[in-house]
């Protein structure tokens, strides 16, 4: 492991950032003064063969541009190399370890989704704001990410929470003040004993087979789902849960949600695309002309805008204003085999949840990263016919062998940007809160709000074992005999 302490110097470290800037001089610089050197000393003669012009027209264009483009993407895979390793290094710190918790709720938990929306604002400032190419560079520090897992499996809903533990604090001071009757009980990655990569036909214990893929937006990102606050007992992810925990038990679902507290990364592009829809929609009030008694009438050139309109533009203005939250949802079914139908079933439940969720904006699924990807169209639709089999056949049954492989490694190390670019799929605080909350009249993990009983000794179990057994018919009689043969009873008759 690399030395962790800031004040030794880290000898590792020291040489990979000097051979940056050799291989950078190597790759920019040298290598392309070379050839260069050899095209100069070393021209064909025209008598030459094809192959030696071949290659002598290969270092032509090397030299006059070609070094760059090659050097470039080099240094975009050592880059890449370069940075995982400074984030491992950061991440090595004991206090980085990512800790795992049971979320214990019981069925007569008294919250609603609106009230997610405070824990949100809670846990927001954990990441400090956008970290620098300086710090990434210098100290490979990362983002703290923030993680769901509602497995529903056997009939049971189970929920857990992810986080690196130097966020405990603070993560468990936002549970306590806003639900004082959740219990969190640590324990292991529910993950933990599965295979650590995906492979076809062997899988994990009690499946081969999964369906899986990504949510995002349905339309423009500036449009904003359902505030949190609009629903009352009655939430769309609890009635979600409640159609998952229905179904099949032998089935296991899982809606994994990867959150990250981030600046609003798309806020000037918001804002101008907001002040466009504004213009358009606001424009328009100005064309109106009243009559002899007070009556408003809207004019030939335009129309008066109506309430729904304001609210429209009021709740996108209120949205790319507010605390945002890259996120990543992800859905995955395991099911038994011979029914790969239930995922079709499944996604009809998500659809419904999609619905209930949306405001002025829904999410849908992401086909780009969807296991059941098949050909839908081309530019040339006359072709359809003969390209459509051939991707089916030789692109895709490879392509979605490939995405299962990338979403089961997401969902083992909670990924962020595996599958699906976070970036797109930015979510206001409001927002968030309506997809992922604490779910009422679930009843998760209950056993664990049950009072413990003292432990007793074998003596003392047995004996209370024997207070509380019913006699018997024939012990009733003996007792009754044992009465009447005794001398004692017989000198009192």
């Amino acid at each position: 492991m690399a030395e962790t302490n800031d004040s030794k110097p880290d000898i590792s470290l020291n040489l990979i950032k000097s051979f940056s800037w050799v291989w950078k001089a190597l790759a920019y610089l040298v290598l392309p003064a070379l050839v260069l050197a050899l095209l100069i000393t070393q021209l064909p003669s025209l008598e030459a063969d094809f192959g030696q012009k071949i290659i002598y027209s290969f270092g032509v264009v090397y030299v006059w541009g070609g070094f760059f483009i090659i050097s470039t993407k080099a240094w975009e895979f050592w880059d890449d190399r370069f940075l995982d390793f400074m984030k491992n290094r950061w991440k090595a710190n004991p206090v980085m370890r990512k800790v795992f918790y049971k979320v214990v709720i019981p069925k007569d938990f008294p919250h609603g989704a609106a009230d997610m929306i405070g824990f949100f604002y809670g846990i927001h400032p954990m990441n400090g704001g956008t970290k620098s190419m300086y710090e990434r560079y210098t100290s490979g520090r990362d983002y703290y990410d923030f993680a769901f897992d509602f497995i529903i499996r056997g009939g049971k809903v189970e929920l857990y929470i992810s986080f690196n533990y130097k966020r405990q604090d603070m993560i468990f001071k936002a549970i306590q003040n806003k639900y004082p009757e959740i219990k969190l009980i640590e324990t292991q990655d529910p993950y933990k004993n599965w295979p650590k990569t995906w492979e076809e036909g062997v899988g994990v214990p009690g499946y081969k087979n999964f369906h899986a893929h990504d949510y995002g937006f349905a339309a423009d990102d500036i449009y904003p789902i359902a505030n949190a606050g609009n629903f009352g007992d009655s939430t769309p992810l609890s009635e979600l849960l409640e159609s998952f925990k229905s179904y099949d038990p032998k089935s296991t679902i899982i809606l994994q949600y990867i959150v990250r507290s981030f600046d609003g990364i798309h806020y000037e592009r918001w804002l101008e695309e907001l002040s466009n829809i504004r213009a358009s929609v606001f424009e328009r009030s100005t064309k109106f002309k009243v009559n002899e008694n007070g009556e408003t009438r809207t004019a030939t050139t335009g129309d008066l805008v109506t309430e729904k309109q304001k609210n429209s533009v009021n709740q996108m203005e209120e949205r790319i204003s507010n605390a945002q939250y890259r996120t990543h949802l992800r859905f995955m079914v395991f099911y038994p085999e011979g029914k790969s139908y239930y995922t079709a079933i499944m996604e009809k439940f998500m659809k419904i949840f999609s619905y209930s969720t949306a405001g002025q904006n829904l999410i849908s699924k992401d086909w780009f990263t969807a296991t059941d990807r098949t050909f839908l169209n081309s530019k040339l639709p006359f072709l359809d016919g003969l390209i459509g089999p051939f991707m089916d056949r030789f692109y895709h049954t490879r392509e979605n062998i490939y995405r299962k492989k990338m979403h089961y490694f997401g969902l083992l190390n909670r990924k962020l940007d595996v599958t699906h670019p976070s970036t797109e799929f930015m979510l206001d605080v409001p927002g968030l809160a309506t997809l992922v909350h604490f779910p009422k009249d679930i009843g998760v993990f209950e056993e664990y709000l049950k009072p413990s009983q003292p432990e007793l000794s074998p003596e003392t179990h047995a004996e209370q074992g024997n207070l509380n057994k019913p006699a018997s018919s024939f012990e009733k009689l003996q007792s009754l005999r044992e009465k009447m043969t005794d001398p004692n009873n017989l000198q009192k008759a």
